[in-house]
């Protein structure tokens, strides 16, 4: 029903509305949304290309604690999702900027169009502790940037599908939700 409207989600999270996609952007996401429901439904192997992630950025001096917190909340099922962080990493060759100096978490929905679990992840982040301005990021943006998906030939039918829609441009930029 969303892909036949020809109309596309609010980039607002909390808003349910629907609208005709009028600026590049959006009809370039909008795009996305139809050509990943095309090929989830043609070959329903790839269900993960659905799954988006909240970014969390935390201090590096903070980390250990801040993932200790949110995998307690997610073993005691008081965030009922799943999470990563990244590894530090020495690399002499970036200057000390603000990505060198945090670690990010991920903290991953199993669709990015059931926007009632994407605020309710996000509601439940907040009440965790993590009140400024978090970041929401579908994979399928991942996925189109990188090209691949290792081990698949999911980038061929994303691709395919995506021409169906006239996309040509292939840039997006990384803040879906804001």
């Amino acid at each position: 029903m969303y892909k036949n409207s020809g109309k596309t989600y609010s980039r607002s999270i909390f808003s349910d509305t629907i609208h005709i996609p009028l600026t590049k952007v959006d009809k370039f996401l909008a795009a996305i949304d139809y050509a990943l429901i095309d090929a989830v439904i043609e070959d329903p192997r790839y269900p993960f290309v659905l799954f988006g992630k909240w970014l969390i950025r935390v201090d590096r001096e903070k980390a250990n604690e801040t993932w200790h917190e949110l995998t307690h909340r997610i073993e005691t099922g008081g965030l009922p999702y799943t999470a990563k962080i990244s590894t530090v990493r020495n690399n002499p060759s970036l200057r000390d900027t603000v990505s060198k100096r945090k670690h990010l978490i991920c903290i991953y929905t199993p669709n990015y169009l059931w926007r009632e679990d994407v605020r309710k992840a996000r509601l439940l982040l907040k009440k965790s502790g993590f009140t400024s301005r978090l970041y929401y990021r579908p994979d399928i943006i991942t996925i189109i940037e990188s090209r691949s998906v290792a081990g698949t030939d999911f980038r061929r039918s994303i691709f395919n599908h995506l021409r169906r829609y006239d996309v040509k441009d292939l840039e997006v930029k990384y803040r879906y939700f804001g």
